[in-house]
């Protein structure tokens, strides 16, 4: 029986008689005046051969299927493809170290043993050859994370070479990324990491001068912000530098000052630099630290977020699958003692979610932790445990947001509907301009 898509969100346009219609699986959006949206609420009714209601359902307003089983159904095909693409990416995250000259209050980790031991380094050469001699991939990329890896920038070199041979061997492409909280970042660091291919280096900048050194402090006290503008100012580098800030009640009021700083850098500089606000949470370590970090309210981190236009970029509310790398194939995070993990690094704070360490894997183990890794991504890719979110008409768009607050028994939920109607209202304007010049 045709009814309604359960993906359809309709917004009304402010100073006419007109609304819009966007569906969240097909992106598909129609603009229909008073008449127009008569005849679309009463169109499953009418017969499903006129054109404009064939259209319509071409569009994929209207369903005549049990629109979730499809989801399932499309969910277990795309893992089916792209275990049979010849593009596949491998994408590795190595925790070469777990010790950082850091002690930001909210830090998830909570593990300090050390740098990633030689063994596990030599496993994870083996675990990159035996992947890529599966054949049908097309890149390599590695993001090296700790602690803080320039501690371990040793690691990285040699280990970054060696990767990079080996995917050379097998005719793949390499690049890496780096997350770092720049203390350390001088030419030679830059250097050093543009030999490996880094290509992306994500900074963290909580806030400008002191509302950074409040919560980004060193081991045993001292300030750390001035000495990372000083590195960001002197260093040349192709690597794109992202800051990110992690924004709470006691900084944001400085994140527009640190704004126009970076800016202000990246003109001097001539490096790509960008802007990434986001919201500090709370976690199990910090919890148990005794963080006292005081949480922004989601209208004051969304007021900064509009002043980066970041929703814009990277199409929040358009149809995607795998909308967090949790639930991607082929992506894999190991800890600096070889323990695997899906590819999360506050979900490999805790040991619970490993699935097995690279140290022990004997013959026929890559297959087994390719069918372990596959069926742990179905079992997780849709909040299936969560009516109310599966029920959701955003559930192609962000099939249940963030993993960690599932994991807790909670949920991330981006049903915001203002910020919905103003993303739609934005896209339906560029689209009426781009028809008027062509």
């Amino acid at each position: 029986m045709t009814h309604h898509s359960r993906y359809n969100y309709t917004v009304a346009i402010p100073g006419s008689n007109e609304c819009l219609v966007y569906n969240f699986n097909t992106g598909a959006m129609l603009r229909l005046d008073r008449a127009q949206k008569v005849l679309f609420d009463l169109s499953p009714r009418f017969s499903q051969d006129h054109p404009v209601v064939k259209r319509w359902h071409e569009l994929g307003f209207l369903s005549d299927c049990d629109e979730l089983e499809v989801l399932k159904d499309q969910v277990r095909k795309r893992y089916s493809d792209y275990a049979a693409r010849t593009d596949k990416v491998l994408r590795l995250t190595l925790h070469v170290t777990s010790l950082c000259n850091f002690a930001c209050p909210y830090c998830f980790q909570a593990r300090r043993s050390g740098h990633m031991a030689q063994e596990v380094q030599d496993q994870v050469v083996r675990l990159t050859k035996a992947k890529l001699a599966q054949g049908g991939y097309e890149r390599m990329t590695v993001d090296w994370f700790g602690g803080e890896p320039l501690l371990a920038a040793d690691i990285i070199d040699n280990l970054g070479h060696r990767l990079m041979y080996v995917a050379a061997q097998h005719g793949a492409g390499f690049s890496s990324n780096i997350h770092t909280n720049a203390y350390l970042l001088d030419q030679a660091m830059v250097d050093l990491l543009e030999g490996v291919n880094c290509r992306f280096a994500i900074v963290t900048l909580d806030g400008y001068g002191p509302e950074h050194d409040k919560t980004r402090y060193l081991h045993g006290g001292g300030a750390t912000f001035e000495r990372i503008i000083d590195n960001l100012s002197a260093i040349k580098t192709s690597m794109v530098l992202n800051i990110r800030s992690n924004l709470h009640a006691g900084n944001y009021e400085s994140y527009k000052r640190l704004q126009e700083t970076i800016v202000a850098i990246a003109k001097r500089t001539g490096n790509e630099m960008r802007c990434s606000p986001t919201q500090v949470h709370g976690t199990d370590a910090g919890r148990e630290r005794g963080d006292a970090t005081s949480f922004l309210s989601n209208d004051e981190y969304y007021k900064i977020l509009d002043t980066t236009d970041l929703e814009e970029r990277s199409n929040t509310y358009v149809p995607k699958l795998f909308s967090c790398h949790v639930v991607q194939l082929d992506n894999y995070l190991i800890d600096d003692e070889g323990y695997l993990f899906p590819h999360c690094n506050e979900l490999a704070a805790n040991r619970d979610f490993a699935y097995g360490n690279i140290l022990d894997l004997g013959e026929g183990g890559i297959d087994m932790l390719d069918r372990i890794h596959m069926q742990w991504c179905l079992e997780n890719v849709l909040p299936t445990k969560d009516e109310e979110c599966i029920g959701c008409g955003l559930l192609t768009v962000c099939y249940g947001g963030c993993l960690l607050p599932r994991q807790r028994g909670g949920r991330s939920c981006m049903r915001k509907p203002e910020r919905i109607d103003a993303y739609l209202l934005k896209k339906a304007d560029a689209l009426e301009k781009s028809k008027a010049g062509s």
